[in-house]
């Protein structure tokens, strides 16, 4: 099955970002350790980068094995385990959910795997989510959102265990698939899998509260998007997860650029956060291959569960200076700010630069699929790729003036 031209232009686009921003982000973590500062930022200790890149690859690799997300895992142990507060907690994770899905989307994307209609209606919704989460974030005290985050990570182990649980339903004649509904071959059960999408208003207003853990708790999207692909819209599970991985992206960006423009993105702790959950999410896509079984799935419910009971118990409305070590310092500088630093040649915006660009990539990628949609005259999705890329940019305009 060959792939549509514009999923095939939007995977090349999230590639090339992915690496440039990502590389960035590397160079910028190996200068820090080498110099001891980078482009005016104090560098951690190796022992913290190290254990931030550790988190990271953990998480990662857990997430990519269990299909739920990396930030499940990263922002408990960023609060936890590192003493970071919620919300730099947040800025930090939700970087590392946005790296993951611009380097797991095109795979997805040229497999077929991704409905990319389907992700189109559910992002309406879902940057709408996003611009509410990101207001609600100055109004609610921080200390609530851990205990907000607790209840997301007692439901994110309600509906995995639902999923464990689920039976596979019978599939529809390729006839009779509708306008949003699809097909993909699936490498493990070896056969042509078709759906059809059921329940699409339910669906695109549940996604709403996708955009909200996102920009306030920094998880991403997964968290809601899965169970209500799979349990409300009827999609098996590898196109349920990976239509959330795209959507998980746009998202991700439209919540990174809030954290950004609040100050609360401490580049020398995402980067080699990023980095390490990048990396172990391609790493567990790999192993996902060979490892099968309900056994370690059940496992990870019950961690959830006494990860989310640790949550609503505690206080982490600020950073612990005996975990921390020192107070973290944040990019300062507005994004637009960025570019007109590094064209006079200042390299101190080279941190955010590195942000930036993975921020920008699934909104390019947005862009030339709307653009080649429109020249295939599939004015459809040309005209929700435009309606998404407007409340992005919406987005962008308040968080810039707010």
């Amino acid at each position: 099955m060959r792939l549509p031209i514009p999923e095939r232009i939007n995977g090349w686009v999230l590639t090339i970002g992915t690496i440039c921003g990502a590389g960035l982000m590397l160079v910028v973590s190996i200068w820090g350790q080498v110099s001891g500062e980078v482009c005016g930022f104090d560098a951690p200790p190796f022992t913290r980068v190290a254990a931030y890149a550790s988190g990271g690859l953990i998480a990662g690799f857990a997430g990519a094995i269990l299909g739920v997300g990396g930030a499940f895992i990263v922002v408990p142990f960023l609060v936890l385990v590192m003493g970071l507060s919620m919300h730099h907690a947040a800025a930090a994770s939700i970087v590392g959910v946005l790296a993951v899905s611009s380097a797991a989307a095109p795979g997805n994307l040229k497999h077929g795997f991704s409905n990319v209609r389907l992700a189109m209606c559910m992002l309406l919704t879902s940057i709408i989510g996003v611009i509410i989460g990101g207001q609600l974030a100055n109004v609610i005290e921080e200390r609530y959102l851990g205990r907000i985050l607790g209840l997301v990570l007692l439901f994110g182990a309600y509906s995995l265990w639902r999923r464990i649980r689920m039976r596979a339903e019978p599939m529809p004649h390729e006839d009779d698939l509708g306008n949003l509904g699809g097909r993909y071959f699936d490498p493990a059960r070896k056969e042509l899998v078709t759906y059809h999408v059921k329940r699409l208003p339910a669906t695109i207003g549940s996604s709403l509260s996708g955009g909200l853990t996102s920009s306030l708790l920094g998880i991403g999207g997964g968290t809601v998007n899965v169970p209500v692909m799979r349990l409300l819209t009827g999609v098996p599970m590898r196109a349920a997860a990976s239509t959330s991985i795209y959507i998980m992206g746009v998202t991700a960006a439209s919540a990174a650029f809030v954290h950004f423009q609040d100050g609360n993105s401490a580049p020398l702790v995402i980067a080699p956060l990023a980095l390490g959950t990048l990396f172990g999410s391609l790493l567990g896509s790999r192993a996902s291959r060979y490892i099968h079984g309900h056994f370690i799935q059940y496992i990870f419910v019950g961690l959830l569960v006494l990860i989310a009971g640790r949550m609503l118990l505690g206080d982490y409305s600020s950073d612990d200076p005996a975990k921390v070590g020192a107070t973290l310092e944040c990019i300062s500088m507005q994004w637009y700010e960025v570019f007109a630093v590094i064209l006079k040649g200042d390299a101190s915006a080279l941190p955010a630069l590195g942000l930036l660009i993975l921020m920008f990539t699934p909104i390019l990628g947005l862009i030339s699929a709307m653009i080649v949609a429109g020249l295939r005259r599939d004015w459809r999705l040309a005209l929700m790729a435009l309606s998404v890329l407007l409340l992005v940019a919406v987005n962008l305009v308040i968080a810039t003036l707010l």
